[in-house]
């Protein structure tokens, strides 16, 4: 078991809800339309897949960022976790729009993003809610894995 060194919990944003909750609301839609028109099975199947695009939405957006003596974590919904171990981390910057790699924001805004640039792998943008607490707690917990990790070595 990890020790728990940071967490942050995401901002919520409003645009980012709407945008993510507007194509279930269309085939929502689409499927009352169906029902309309007495078409039960193709009304079904859009409801069953209104249902798990829901269900993703809700499984793939992050609800914390810990940082841990060893790796971060990004906890998705449900079971689910993103890790990302410190020996894959070159260094941490604030997200700009032309950041690209791995993006689980929960925000539109720039104001609290970051990026977190990695070795060989895609960087990973995230939006915690205090962007330069996490940054200051990451920098420091991957100069204190890195003293241990070395002693070890």
């Amino acid at each position: 078991m990890s020790l728990i060194i940071y967490e942050d919990t995401p901002p919520s944003d409003k645009w980012l809800r709407a945008i993510l909750t507007l194509p279930v609301m269309i085939i929502a839609a689409t499927a009352l339309s169906l029902t309309l028109t007495q078409e039960w099975e193709g009304a079904l199947f859009l409801l069953a897949e209104a249902t798990l695009v829901s269900l993703l939405m809700i499984l793939i957006l992050p609800r914390k960022y810990r940082i841990l003596d060893d790796r971060i974590e990004i906890v998705l919904g449900g079971p689910f976790r993103f890790n990302i171990p410190f020996k894959t981390i070159k260094g941490v910057r604030n997200a700009t729009w032309k950041s690209v790699g791995i993006n689980l924001p929960t925000s539109l805004s720039l104001k609290n993003g970051a990026e977190i640039v990695r070795k060989r792998c895609l960087s990973v943008n995230i939006t915690p809610g205090d962007r330069q607490a996490f940054i200051e707690n990451l920098e420091k917990a991957m100069k204190s894995w890195s003293v241990y990790y070395q002693r070890i070595a």
